[in-house]
This record gives C-alpha cells, sequence and structure tokens, in this order.
C-alpha cells in the first residue's frame, strides 16, 4: 500500500505521485484529495471515496491512499506503507510568507483535541506557530488563548491556499483577522523581539 500526498490544491504533486496514481488500479481517498488528483487518476480504476478510516490499513497491497497536503504533515502518513511526499499547507505558507520552516512550529488544532498549552509554551518562547485548523475552531477563544501570554502577536489567516481564490489576511491579537472560508490555515508571528524582555545593562 502506498499513501500518496496529493499536494493543497491542483498542481502541487511531485513527479513520483503522480506516475503512483497513474499505476494504480484501486484508489482511496477523501473527496477532495480525488478532486486535486482527478486528472491523473486512470479512467478505469477502482476510485472510491474514504468511508471508514479505521479499515484503511485493512485495504490491498496494490491501494493508493491519496493524503492531502504532505501524509506526514496531520495527514494519512501513520498508515503502514510507504509514503509519497506532497506539497504540503506549511510549505506553501512559508514560501508565500518569506519565513524559513526552521523557524516554525506545526501543531495540528485539526478535531477536538486543541493543545493550547502547548500553543502558549511556544509563544512564549518567542517561536512561530502554525496551526492546522478545522472549521469549528473559534478565533476569539485562539485569540483570548494568545493574549494569556502576554506575547504581541501577528495573526496570519491562510484561506484555500494555492487555489485560484487564495486570501491571505493579515492582523494581531488587538485586531483579529477572520477566515473567509472553511479550509483555512493560521501562522501566528510573535512580534516582541528578545531584547525587548531583557533587562538594561547599567
Amino acid at each position: 500500500m502506498k499513501i500518496v500526498g496529493v499536494g493543497i490544491a491542483p498542481g502541487m504533486m511531485t513527479e513520483k505521485a503522480i506516475k503512483t496514481i497513474k499505476q494504480t488500479k484501486n484508489i482511496l481517498g477523501s473527496k477532495r484529495a480525488i478532486k486535486i488528483a482527478e486528472k491523473h487518476i486512470p479512467p478505469d480504476s477502482n476510485c472510491k471515496t474514504i468511508q471508514n478510516y479505521r479499515k484503511l490499513n485493512q485495504q490491498p497491497p496494490n491501494t493508493a491512499i491519496l493524503s492531502t497536503g504532505d501524509p506526514m504533515l496531520s495527514g494519512l502518513g501513520y498508515l503502514d506503507g510507504e509514503v509519497i511526499n506532497g506539497i504540503s499547507s506549511l510549505q506553501y505558507a512559508c514560501a508565500k510568507l518569506k519565513i524559513k520552516q526552521t523557524e516554525v512550529i506545526p501543531i495540528s488544532f485539526h478535531g477536538r483535541k486543541r493543545n493550547y498549552n502547548k500553543l502558549q509554551k511556544q509563544l512564549e518562547i518567542n517561536n512561530k506557530i502554525f496551526l492546522i485548523t478545522d472549521p469549528d475552531l473559534n478565533i476569539q477563544k485562539l485569540t483570548q488563548k494568545i493574549k494569556q501570554t502576554n506575547t504581541p502577536s501577528q495573526i496570519i489567516i491562510l484561506n484555500k491556499l494555492g487555489y485560484p481564490d487564495e486570501k491571505i489576511t493579515k492582523g494581531t491579537t488587538q485586531n483579529p483577522p477572520k477566515p473567509t472560508t472553511k479550509l483555512y490555515s493560521i501562522l501566528i508571528k510573535p512580534t516582541l523581539n528578545h531584547t525587548q524582555n531583557q533587562p538594561k545593562n547599567k
């Protein structure tokens, strides 16, 4: 079985991912993943939408599981089998904003388990945070949690990255931007320099 990263939008797949899909007859993926990869899926393949994620490891060896973005960034990379990488939202966002990936800490806020404590600890040491979100995230609550760290921060909402209607909006903890779509991620960038916290020499 192969877990194939299809990227975050059409045109974000590697040559290896495209070749793998074209050579595979048994394909599974979410509706969005299939839509991204559709022009590379053979017309005679058995391509189906995933109905039960718990049974994915029970698929035949000649199956390709499509994973949006990169499988190892909060994707399906936990499954048994070879992982073929794709372009992730983190990679794309860092390129767009000209921020080094090594300066960013990714945290998943996708689903019910949202580790605000981890988020706050990273902000307190002045780290940039990339949040992988879902439509249920409460932006007001997120902003309040950031304010509790006393770390002035820029908040950047990354809407529909890679799509023609992509939109990037910037704000602050005092005036946070709002997502314009259900498909978005967030980059939180502390604006306080380390030197501001250090005592002056007398």
